[in-house]
């Protein structure tokens, strides 16, 4: 049961896998009824704007489950591994110090707009800043901690703790820090490369297929928001968000997987471990 249930968690959540919704925001909105969309959408900021903080806090618990999840998928490549429970726990930390950040920043664009607004006239465009600052740091979080998972990964396999592997991580950077920073830039360009992949075979091949299905579905297959007028409801339109974004990760996990594949197979650490191995056999060949 473990197996399977570690299986799921690296196919949904492993990787890079999820980067694609914060790249493109259109990828998820393609398994939702335009229609609905909009009409719930609209209300929450009119007729029901009373639920709109009970949904912003519903989509910030998920946005941290997603955050946790994926932490734990890149350290728990070895289960057995010293301090993985340490690891989780200052990573929690982590993430609630990176939150309490976040909220200042809001805070302090919501002022500095309120500020130009009311003494100069100046109007910021206050919920773009925000989704483009959410955006971005969501990226840099995803990128930031998957290039990390990928360096330590062979240390990690040995039963390393996180701290320990990065240590060994920074001494193989000092040594080689032309190899780091080509890497590393590797890294990047595949992640790139499979989202764009990714975002050219939905606008080209799954839009259609959804689009024939409508048509021979009475219902569709579109999940459809409803007006947000309870709770209930509130928590049923967040449950829509969700099963969106692990349709949207189990069609992307196979560019994840052959993505990795490349990285795995190139890794620099691994190819001296293994230049190592090989060539004492080679020498006693000669010898």
């Amino acid at each position: 049961m473990k197996g399977f249930a570690r299986i799921v968690l690296k196919v949904l959540f492993g990787s890079w896998n999820g980067i694609q919704i914060f790249f493109f925001p259109m990828l998820i909105f393609y398994w939702f009824d335009s229609t609905s969309l909009v009409e719930w959408f609209s209300g929450l900021l009119n007729t029901q704007v009373h639920q709109l903080p009970l949904t912003l806090f519903l989509l910030v618990f998920l946005y941290v489950g997603f955050l946790f999840f994926k932490f734990y998928s890149y350290i728990s490549i070895n289960p057995e591994s010293k301090g993985l429970n340490r690891d989780l726990m200052r990573y929690t930390l982590d993430i609630h110090k990176g939150l309490f950040l976040i909220l200042f920043v809001a805070i302090m664009i919501f002022v500095l707009g309120s500020f130009l607004s009311y003494f100069y006239g100046i109007k910021l465009p206050i919920r773009r800043i925000y989704a483009s600052l959410f955006q971005y740091i969501s990226l840099t979080l995803i990128m930031f901690y998957y290039i990390q998972s990928v360096w330590t990964a062979p240390f990690r396999r040995r039963g390393y703790s996180i701290d320990r592997s990065i240590n060994y991580v920074i001494l193989f950077g000092r040594r080689t820090p032309w190899t780091l920073l080509i890497f590393t830039g590797v890294i990047i360009l595949v992640v790139i490369c499979s989202t764009l992949l990714y975002r050219l075979v939905v606008f080209n091949g799954i839009s259609l297929i959804i689009e024939y299905l409508n048509t021979i579905v009475p219902d569709g297959v579109l999940l459809q928001m409803i007006s947000a007028r309870n709770s209930g409801e509130v928590l049923l339109n967040v449950v829509n968000i969700l099963i969106a974004f692990l349709i949207s990760n189990l069609l992307f996990a196979p560019f994840t997987m052959l993505g990795e594949m490349l990285i795995n197979h190139i890794h620099p650490i691994k190819l001296k471990v293994r230049n190592a191995q090989e060539n004492p056999q080679t020498q006693n060949q000669e010898a």
